[in-house]
C-alpha cells in the first residue's frame, strides 16, 4: 500500500505537466520537426450527424489527442466524448480520458505509468478509474511502423449501477501504428484489464481506425471502437460497439503535406480526357450496438453530362436509420433532367422528380416539369442557372391522393473555390397554383474536399420543407452528413 499514494500523485503530476505543455505548444509556429524533438503535437477531431423535423436524431463525438516523444521519454494524453439522442430522448453519452507516460531504458525497453477514466451514462458507469505502473516492449520501431506491448498491476475504483468497488488489477495492452502513404496512416489498440483475484471481472477496449491527411492540418479520420465488460450493471449489455467518422485538425507542429502531383488549374468535366460524363457516388453511416443501438446510413448516386449542346442531370439515393430497434428514417428519391441548350446560356428542358418518404407517411411524390432557363454565371470557375415552368404532380400522402398543377421553380450553383476544394449548392421549389399553402422546397448545399483523383470527403446538408402536411406531421425535415464521394 506504500507505493500505491506515490505513484497516484506522480500520476496526477504528469496529467497536469500534459495538459500545461499541450497548451504551450499550440502557439509554437507550424513547422516540421524530428518526430523525437520532444514537441508537443496535439490534435482535435470531431464528427457530427443531425437530422431535425420528423425524424429527431444527434449523434456528436469530440476527441483530442497530444504526445511528446524524446530519445529518452514519451507522454501521451487522450479524451473521447460521444453523445447521441433521439427525438430528445439521449441514447449514448460517455466521456473516457487517458494520461501515459513511459520512461526509455533502451531503443525498445520502457516502464511507465498509466492513469485512465470512463464515464458512461447509458451503461450506468458513473465512474470508473484505474492507475498503475507498466513494462512495455516495441516489437516493431521504425518511422512508419510501431508495435508495443505492455502490461503492469494497478488499482481501480469504480461506480457501476449504483454499486462502488475497488480492488486490485493487471493490464495488458498493446498499440500498432503503420504509416501507409505520406497522407495515409493505421491506427490500433487494444487493452484487456481484470482484478488480481477474480479474473471473470474484467473489461476490454478496443479501437482502430484509418486517418487521411486533407491539407497541412485538416485530416479525415474513420474509426471504431468497442468496449466489453462481461459483468455490467443490472439491464444493461456487455458489448458497446461504434463506427464514427470526422475530421481532425492539428494544433501543433505539423509537418508540410507533399507537394501536389495531379493536374493543375481547374478543368470542366468535357475537357477531362474527351469525356463530359462525371458520375459519383457518396455514401456516410454511422453504428453503434450494445447500450446504445443505432444505425444511420445515407447514399446517393449522381450522373452528369455535360456536352456542347444539351446537358443531363440525373440522380438517386436514399437513407435509413434507426435508434433501438425503431426505424427513425426511411427515405429515397430519384430524378433526372435534360436541358437543350439554345446558346451558351439560354436551354429549354424537362425533368422529373421522386420522393418517398416513410417517416412523412409519403408513399410517393412524382413530379414532371417543363422548364427554360438562363445561365446568369458559366465558367471554369463558378456556374449559377435559374430555371422555372410548368409542373404537374401525383402524391400520395398518408392514404390520401392527390394530384395538382403548379409551378417549379430552381436553381444550381457550383463553385470550384480551389484545385481541390468545390462548393455546390440546389434549390428547387413546386407552388401549387389552386392552394398557396401547399408548397415544396427541396434545397440542398455541400462541400467536397479532394483526396485524391477519384476520392472526396463530402459534407452536405439538406432541407425538405412541405408546406401541406397531414395533422401529426412536421412541415420541415433537415440532415447533416458527413461522408465519402468516389468518382467513377
Amino acid at each position: 500500500m506504500t507505493n500505491k499514494r506515490p505513484l497516484h500523485k506522480t500520476l496526477r503530476g504528469i496529467t497536469l505537466a500534459i495538459v500545461l505543455s499541450t497548451l504551450s505548444a499550440n502557439g509554437q509556429d507550424a513547422t516540421a520537426k524530428d518526430e523525437r524533438s520532444g514537441d508537443w503535437k496535439s490534435s482535435l477531431n470531431a464528427g457530427v450527424g443531425l437530422t431535425d423535423g420528423n425524424s429527431d436524431t444527434l449523434n456528436a463525438h469530440v476527441g483530442f489527442r497530444a504526445e511528446s516523444l524524446t530519445a529518452y521519454d514519451e507522454i501521451f494524453l487522450g479524451t473521447d466524448f460521444y453523445y447521441s439522442e433521439d427525438t430528445d430522448v439521449t441514447t449514448s453519452e460517455s466521456l473516457y480520458s487517458f494520461a501515459q507516460y513511459n520512461l526509455l531504458l533502451s531503443e525498445r525497453l520502457y516502464l511507465g505509468g498509466l492513469a485512465d477514466f470512463l464515464y458512461d451514462d447509458i451503461a450506468a458507469v458513473d465512474y470508473r478509474i484505474n492507475v498503475g505502473p507498466l513494462i512495455g516492449f516495441y516489437l516493431i520501431k521504425s518511422d512508419r511502423t510501431k508495435l508495443a506491448i505492455e502490461a503492469g498491476p494497478g488499482y481501480l475504483w469504480e461506480e457501476v449501477g449504483g454499486v462502488k468497488a475497488d480492488y486490485l488489477t493487471v493490464r495488458f495492452a498493446e498499440r500498432f501504428t503503420h504509416q501507409l502513404t505520406e497522407t495515409l496512416s493505421l491506427f490500433q489498440s487494444v487493452s484487456f484489464t481484470t482484478e488480481a483475484e477474480d479474473f471473470d471481472n474484467y473489461y476490454i477496449v478496443a479501437d482502430a481506425g484509418i486517418e487521411t491527411r486533407l491539407s497541412d492540418r485538416w485530416s479525415l479520420r474513420i474509426y471504431a471502437q468497442d468496449r466489453y465488460d462481461p459483468l455490467p450493471a443490472a439491464g444493461q449489455e456487455k458489448n458497446d460497439f461504434g463506427l464514427f467518422t470526422g475530421l481532425s485538425f492539428a494544433l501543433g507542429p505539423v509537418k508540410p503535406m507533399p507537394a501536389s502531383t495531379g493536374p493543375k488549374g481547374v478543368v470542366t468535366s468535357a475537357a477531362v480526357a474527351g469525356n463530359p460524363w462525371d458520375v459519383s457516388l457518396g455514401v456516410t453511416g454511422s453504428f453503434t450496438d450494445g447500450n446504445s443501438d443505432t444505425l444511420g446510413i445515407a447514399a446517393d448516386l449522381a450522373a452528369t453530362y455535360l456536352g456542347d449542346y444539351s446537358e443531363i442531370y440525373l440522380a438517386a439515393g436514399g437513407a435509413y436509420g434507426e435508434s433501438n430497434g425503431v426505424v427513425n428514417r426511411e427515405l429515397a428519391f430519384a430524378s433526372g433532367q435534360y436541358n437543350k441548350l439554345l446558346n451558351e446560356r439560354f436551354y429549354l428542358g424537362g425533368r422529373a422528380d421522386f420522393f418517398y418518404d416513410a417517416i412523412s407517411e409519403l408513399d410517393y411524390r412524382v413530379t414532371p416539369a417543363i422548364l427554360a432557363g438562363i445561365y446568369l454565371i458559366k465558367n471554369e470557375v463558378a456556374t449559377l442557372a435559374v430555371e422555372a415552368g410548368p409542373s404537374y404532380t401525383f402524391e400520395d400522402q398518408s392514404g390520401v391522393q392527390s394530384d395538382y398543377f403548379g409551378v417549379y421553380v430552381g436553381e444550381r450553383f457550383t463553385l470550384q473555390v480551389s484545385e481541390n476544394l468545390k462548393f455546390w449548392q440546389s434549390a428547387g421549389a413546386v407552388l401549387d397554383v389552386d392552394n398557396t399553402d401547399n408548397i415544396v422546397v427541396d434545397a440542398q448545399a455541400g462541400f467536397d474536399v479532394k483526396l485524391s483523383d477519384r476520392i472526396s470527403l463530402r459534407t452536405a446538408v439538406r432541407n425538405v420543407y412541405d408546406g401541406d402536411v397531414p395533422a401529426g406531421i412536421e412541415k420541415n425535415d433537415f440532415q447533416l452528413l458527413s461522408g465519402l464521394a468516389i468518382t467513377f
